[in-house]
């Protein structure tokens, strides 16, 4: 459903340039998540990530998330390997970073 709708949008919309792309996300989650954040998805609401840190100077102290295991990247960037062959083969590609791990 997911591929099916994203490329129903790029046909609907020849003249738009979709930016990044196949749009894989958990609503605005999957960046917070994978530095700890925890997050909501409320019943008919947009999900919602809850702060991590307080302010701009706790920047510096916050892990570096692992894409393989942290947060909701890991589903993201599986259902991205997963398409990969089927977006390429309808003619696009995916537009942003995908984790290429051991």
């Amino acid at each position: 459903m997911w591929l099916r709708c994203n490329l129903k949008a790029l046909g609907d919309f020849p003249e738009v340039m979709f930016l990044p792309g196949f749009w894989s996300e958990f609503g605005m989650c999957t960046e917070p998540s994978a530095f700890g954040s925890r997050c909501s998805f409320p019943r008919n609401e947009f999900p919602h990530a809850f702060p991590v840190i307080t302010s701009a100077d706790q920047i510096e102290s916050l892990p570096g998330p692992d894409p393989r295991t942290d947060g909701l990247l890991p589903f993201v960037l599986n259902r991205l390997r997963l398409a990969q062959p089927r977006i390429e083969a309808a003619g696009h590609k995916i537009r942003f970073a995908v984790a290429r791990g051991p």
